[in-house]
C-alpha cells in the first residue's frame, strides 16, 4: 500500500466517522423532541407507556479487521458493528 493509498483510506475513515457523528447528532435531536412531546403529554397517556424489558446480552464477538475502499463501505462497517459493553 502506498502513501497515497494510506492517505485516501484515512480520509475515507474520517469522512465515515464525521458522517456517523452527524447522524448521531440528528438522532439525538429527534429523541430530544420526542422526549419534549412526551413531557407535554397528559398524565393518563404517560401511564399507558410501559418501559422495555432489558435482558443481559452475551458479550459481542470480536469484529474482523476489514479495509474499506470507499466512504459508503466505511459507513456500512461502522453501522454494522455491535456496540462494546463496558
Amino acid at each position: 500500500m502506498s502513501g497515497g493509498d494510506n492517505k485516501e483510506a484515512a480520509l475515507a475513515i474520517i469522512r465515515g466517522i464525521i458522517g456517523a457523528a452527524t447522524d448521531v447528532a440528528k438522532m439525538a435531536q429527534e429523541i430530544e423532541q420526542e422526549v419534549d412531546e412526551i413531557g407535554n403529554a397528559p398524565a393518563a397517556a404517560m401511564t399507558a407507556v410501559k418501559p422495555p424489558v432489558i435482558f443481559d446480552a452475551p458479550p459481542p464477538a470480536p469484529q474482523p479487521e476489514v479495509k474499506a475502499s470507499s466512504q459508503a463501505e466505511v459507513l456500512s462497517q461502522l453501522l454494522s458493528r455491535k456496540p462494546n459493553k463496558r
